[in-house]
């Protein structure tokens, strides 16, 4: 297993420890609760603050990109402008991230929160990190992931648990963040590769990049377990070589669902697959493009996308619900067996079940509370 060092912001050889919400230079550096952040020997980076807006909606924002369930309940939100939401269930405020970047995923363990930080579409060097939550409130950059040229990733997905992060980003910079060390989760040639979509269930990573399918324990080197455009794929493989995957979901090793596209014709035409543990097979073909899988129980797993499309499987058959939204729905969240969360670029509904349509809990740029 390769391994490299954590790399966080250097300049001309000096270490910078960004110490959050202070005025006085000689704070001491925030204590992250367990001893998982980064300790920086040399001078130190002040950050002013930023006073938390609070408010039945906070000033309007620019779009939306991630979503999660936060730590005692509620929605962390995040922007392409760097900005992050926080939905009590009541109201909405918005934390100081001092982050100029898209957030393009959040993840929560605990009392914690990762946000994985990038640019979409640069090439080269690329700006961006995995950044934590500390415990005065202020964000800091935790880690800036490398690729194995030792270039600076986008950070696309982040997943945690109780001992450790993992960051998914671009060029094949896939790695593990257990407080103390980076790990790549692949091997050199995966370069190149991108995580479309990461999941963690029953202990194991799912994800899906570039058409091919990851797994692995958490605490384990990711295995290829699909590749459709391997000279040998896979006796079980039930897909043509032109398939990409987009999303991907599991409650179990022999309960997992991927979604994408089937390119082997002009149409892209969308699919959803399933794998039960021995083959794969073709469990739906949607009308429009799928842009999220969340899966709560193997009767109870969530597909959206394109023109407010939202599918539900009863582990028998896929099934419609309208909702009434004209836009992507670009992820799904939820806690529970309490209300599932949809995100579109411009607002975040709130589905509470069969017989309920989605409705608005947060509209962007609106300072209307819906």
């Amino acid at each position: 297993m390769n391994t490299l060092t954590i790399h966080v912001l250097a300049a001309a050889m000096i270490s910078l420890a960004v110490v959050g919400c202070s005025n006085d230079d000689n704070a001491a550096a925030p204590d992250a609760g367990d001893g998982s952040h980064i300790e920086v020997d040399g001078p130190r980076m002040k950050i002013d603050c930023i006073p938390v807006q609070a408010d039945a909606q906070p000033s309007p924002v620019s779009s939306l990109t991630a979503l999660t369930t936060s730590p005692g309940g509620g929605l962390l939100v995040s922007t392409r402008q760097g900005e992050l939401l926080r939905f009590d269930g009541a109201s909405w405020r918005k934390e100081a991230t001092n982050i100029n970047l898209p957030i393009l995923s959040i993840a929560t363990t605990g009392a914690k929160v990762y946000l994985g930080v990038g640019e979409d579409y640069a090439v080269g060097e690329q700006q961006g990190g995995l950044y934590e939550r500390a415990a005065d409130g202020s964000y800091q950059l935790l880690a800036q992931v490398k690729d194995h040229n030792q270039r600076n990733a986008s950070v696309r997905r982040v997943l945690a648990d109780g001992s450790s992060v993992w960051a998914f980003g671009d060029k094949g910079a896939f790695a593990r963040f257990d407080g103390t060390k980076q790990t790549y989760l692949l091997p050199d040639e995966s370069l190149g590769h991108r995580a479309d979509d990461a999941k963690l269930a029953a202990g194991r990573l799912y994800v899906a990049s570039m058409g091919k399918l990851y797994a692995g324990g958490a605490h384990e080197p990711l295995q290829l377990v699909f590749d459709p455009t391997s000279p040998s794929p896979p006796p079980w493989h039930a897909f043509g070589a032109e398939k990409s995957f987009d999303a991907v979901a599991a409650t179990a090793q022999d309960d997992v669902f991927v979604a994408g596209l089937d390119q082997t014709s002009s149409a892209n035409t969308p699919f959803i697959a399933h794998f039960d543990g021995t083959d794969w097979t073709i469990s739906h073909t949607p009308s429009e493009n799928v842009r999220a899988l969340f899966a709560r129980s193997a009767t109870e797993v969530y597909a959206s996308g394109a023109n407010g499309m939202l599918l539900r499987f009863d582990g028998t058959s896929w099934k419609p619900i309208a909702t009434g939204i004209s836009a992507s729905i670009i992820s799904l969240t939820g806690e529970g067996t309490g209300p599932l969360y949809l995100l579109t670029t411009e607002a975040v509904y709130r589905y509470d079940g069969p017989g309920a349509a989605p409705t608005a809990v947060y509209r962007a740029n609106d300072k209307t509370a819906p």
